[in-house]
């Protein structure tokens, strides 16, 4: 392992390769309240449908059952096998008592009540072992049990009262149990970054520490820790998709910090996770030093063209422009529209600004954001603000919902949720993809056949060439180019799926037995069944227990940022939303 110290801060590198940079780096895990407010089931309904052909997908994953025991013990508890020890026996003193006793007797009396005590403190001891063995199983079958139903469960079934605050400890160390410890897991970073590496291959794992200014001193705190996995990387470039959707989520254990990720998506319009990285709260900073580390592991410099879309996040429009000056950042419409739900508690918002997020000329935009501003016209001016060729129709969201349970646990128990996610995610969408039939996705066979049904109003008329007019209802006049492929509707060129009008043009062409009728055709690859098989036959690998994870020669000791307790009662409800009156 080579050692890297830099001068403002210390960097520690692994590469997927078989050799393995290290450094005196690391990361930081951290804790916040989740700002994510719920929705009702009738404002959720309503935002799914704002675009039901660019609607995001994601396949169902059952995490119910994910342990990680990265511990191999409990701090002050002695775990049996459930079985009664043999000191449990109780020595009766009451026969060794007599009335006429000598001095001798009531020595040996006195020695054997001794005796009952150590006997009795024994049994204390075994019996607290035993209820917390009894808690750690209630909490590896629902880590949020509420305490006063623990002191319940003992009191009906074993009749043994317990107070809270042994409940309390209890619960604690049955969840570093179940969990791991906090503290514990960032000593155990490094050996995992290499157990990572040496089971997927290509993958990059990157730490990052707080900058140090005794050099030497034996231990470095942790600042973020960046993981791209090699079967993703791979899978990501085999989606052809230069679209990257950006999120960021807040930690929610003892140390604060956030969870950002970066998705794409596959050709059914699924999301498709790429990388992830724990960071101190959100900032510029943090923001780039993902981005430069995903750059890395998608070969992009500064002249890429990909397409970052994200829900606004601080210092990301910053960074985007400064390392990426010729992508396109675009944010996300279903966040606007929360924000402003949030901002005046109106869900009619979200016509007003699908409406204007949809039109198709500069006109007609302007009319339409008249009509909002005649609805509301405080609304109206604050989305002025946010420019217009940054709104999104699609949103990325969905991978930090699928996370969610995995953000309150120690970093690796943390790490591990979302790599065993990840995994099992694979898993599903390849039973969806064995069941898929035809040469497209199923999803883009929906989309294709709704437009099938639509280019039945419309009349194509040939031009002798290579051009077709399309006309409809209300004056719906378009122009389809059968050689470039391409149409003036222009939605053909944006989403790789012929339009209305191509549709029509093609039922035009059947009449001509020279020409070319496959459909399929015309439809982008990035749509094919074929793409989308390709991209998910990369696999994840599973990994090891701990206790078989490489260990790491390093001088240095990872250790925790500053521990951040919030002053007063955790809130766990949410602020109401205030109704404009």
């Amino acid at each position: 392992m080579e050692n890297l110290i830099g001068s403002d801060e210390d960097v520690e590198e692994y590469e997927g390769d078989d050799e393995s940079k290290d450094s005196d780096e690391e990361y930081e895990k951290d804790e916040g309240d989740d700002h994510d407010g719920k929705q009702s089931e009738n404002e959720d309904k309503v935002d799914d449908i704002m675009d039901e052909e660019n609607n995001i997908e994601d396949v169902d994953v059952d995490m119910a059952d994910f342990f990680l025991n990265v511990e191999s013990d409990v701090e002050g508890a002695c775990i049996n096998d459930g079985h009664e020890p043999e000191d449990m026996e109780v020595i009766n003193n009451e026969e060794f008592e007599s009335s006429d006793e000598s001095d001798q007797d009531r020595e040996r009396r006195a020695l054997i009540k001794n005796l009952g005590k150590e006997k009795r403190c024994s049994l204390r001891a075994c019996t607290a072992s035993l209820i917390c063995k009894k808690i750690i199983d209630q909490v590896e079958a629902d880590p949020k049990i509420p305490l006063r139903s623990i002191q319940d469960h003992f009191q009906k079934t074993y009749q043994v009262g317990i107070s809270m605050d042994k409940v309390f400890r209890a619960k604690d160390m049955a969840r570093k149990h179940v969990t791991g410890d906090y503290t514990k897991q960032f000593e155990l970073l490094r050996d995992y970054a290499l157990e990572l590496q040496a089971t997927n291959l290509d993958t990059t794992v990157k730490i990052d520490v707080c900058p140090n200014g005794n050099p030497a001193s034996a231990t470095r705190q942790l600042r973020r820790i960046y993981v791209c996995l090699g079967p993703l990387k791979k899978g990501f470039k085999a989606c052809l998709r230069d679209l990257v959707g950006l999120d960021g989520a807040f930690m929610k254990g003892p140390f604060p910090g956030q969870v950002l990720t970066t998705v794409g998506l596959d050709s059914n319009n699924g999301i498709y996770p790429l990388a992830y990285a724990i960071v101190e709260p959100e900032n510029t900073a943090s923001w780039k030093w993902f981005l430069e580390n995903l750059g890395d592991d998608l070969e992009l410099g500064s002249n890429s063209n990909y397409t970052f879309i994200s829900d606004r996040q601080k210092g990301l429009q910053i960074t985007v422009d400064q390392l990426f000056p010729n992508a396109e950042h675009m944010y996300c419409i279903r966040h606007i529209h929360d924000n402003m739900r949030k901002k005046w508690g109106k869900t009619e918002y979200r016509d007003h600004l699908w409406r204007c997020a949809s039109a198709t000329t500069i006109p007609k935009f302007e009319q339409l954001m008249k009509e909002f501003s005649e609805y509301d016209k405080e609304a109206c001016q604050w989305l002025k603000q946010i420019p217009p060729v940054h709104w999104a129709r699609s949103h990325f969201s969905v991978f930090n919902g699928k996370i969610e349970k995995g953000r309150d646990k120690p970093v690796i128990s943390c790490l591990e949720f979302i790599r065993e996610y990840l995994m099992k995610r694979i898993c599903n969408v390849m039973k969806a993809i064995k069941k898929a039939k035809g040469p497209l996705t199923p999803t883009s066979t929906d989309i294709l056949d709704a437009r099938k049904k639509g280019a039945s109003q419309y009349i194509a008329r040939w031009n002798g060439a290579n051009k077709y007019q399309v006309t409809g209802a209300l004056q719906d006049q378009h122009v389809v180019d059968v050689r470039n492929q391409t149409c003036t509707f222009r939605k053909w060129e944006l989403i790789g799926i012929p339009c209305r009008h191509a549709i029509a043009t093609l039922n035009e062409m059947s009449k001509d037995p020279e020409a070319e009728l496959d459909i399929y055709k015309w439809v982008h690859k990035v749509y094919w069944l074929e793409t989308w098989q390709k991209a998910y036959s990369f696999k994840l690998e599973p990994i090891k227990g701990r206790p078989m994870w490489p260990k790491i020669n390093c001088p240095t000791k990872l250790i925790p940022p500053p521990h951040r307790t919030h002053v007063g009662r955790p809130n766990k409800k949410k602020d109401k939303v205030r109704v404009k009156g």
